[in-house]
C-alpha cells in the first residue's frame, strides 16, 4: 500500500467547513436562548392583559366590583407588589376589597417561571386592582415586567384610571423600567 492511501486526515477545506457549521450552530443556540427569554416575558404580559381585560369586562357585565389581586394559595389575597407569584379574580360584592365567604373566584393564575419578575406600582395599593361596574379603576398604575437572567428584556404595562391598558418600553412617567426597587 502506498503511504498516501494509508494516511487519511482532514483537508483544509473540510476543516473550514466543519468550523463554519459549528459556528452557525453555536450562534443559533445563543439566539434561541434569547428568543425563549423574550417569549417568557411576552407570555406573562399577554396573560395579565387578558386577565385584566376579562376582569374589567366582568365588572361591566355583572354591574359589581371585580378585584384582581396577588395570591399564592388561590384563595386569599397577599400583600406586596410581586405579581409573578400568581393572582386571582373575584366578585367583591360588598366592596371591602377582601375576598369574603360567598364571593366567588372567577379566575386564577398560578405562579410564573422563576425568571419572570412582575412588579406593580399603583396607588393607593400595589397588591390588587379593583374594577368598578363602569370598568374604571379610579387609579393609575404601572406593571414592570423583567427577565431575571437577561436585564435587557423589560416592558411596562400601564393601567389608566379608566381601566385601559397599554404596553410601553418605559414607565408612564418616562423613567426607565426598574423591577428591583
Amino acid at each position: 500500500m502506498d503511504i498516501l492511501q494509508r494516511a487519511r486526515g482532514f483537508t483544509l477545506i473540510e476543516l473550514m467547513a466543519t468550523l463554519a457549521i459549528a459556528a452557525v450552530l453555536v450562534t443559533l443556540s445563543i439566539g434561541f436562548g434569547s428568543l425563549i427569554q423574550r417569549n417568557q416575558l411576552i407570555t406573562a404580559i399577554n396573560t395579565l392583559v387578558n386577565d385584566m381585560n376579562f376582569a374589567r369586562s366582568e365588572a361591566i357585565k355583572s354591574g359589581t366590583e371585580i378585584v384582581i389581586c396577588i395570591t399564592n394559595d388561590g384563595v386569599n389575597c397577599n400583600k406586596g407588589d410581586r405579581w409573578q407569584q400568581g393572582w386571582m379574580i373575584y366578585h367583591d360584592r360588598d366592596g371591602n376589597r377582601r375576598r369574603d365567604h360567598g364571593e366567588s373566584i372567577i379566575r386564577r393564575k398560578n405562579a410564573f417561571a422563576e425568571q419572570t419578575l412582575i412588579r406593580y406600582n399603583g396607588r393607593p395599593v400595589d397588591n390588587y386592582i379593583r374594577f368598578q361596574a363602569t370598568g374604571s379603576t379610579q387609579y393609575n398604575g404601572t406593571f414592570s415586567f423583567c427577565h431575571k437572567t437577561h436585564g435587557n428584556y423589560k416592558r411596562a404595562l400601564i393601567l389608566s384610571n379608566t381601566g385601559r391598558l397599554r404596553t410601553a418600553s418605559r414607565q408612564a412617567n418616562g423613567r426607565e423600567i426598574n423591577c428591583l426597587g
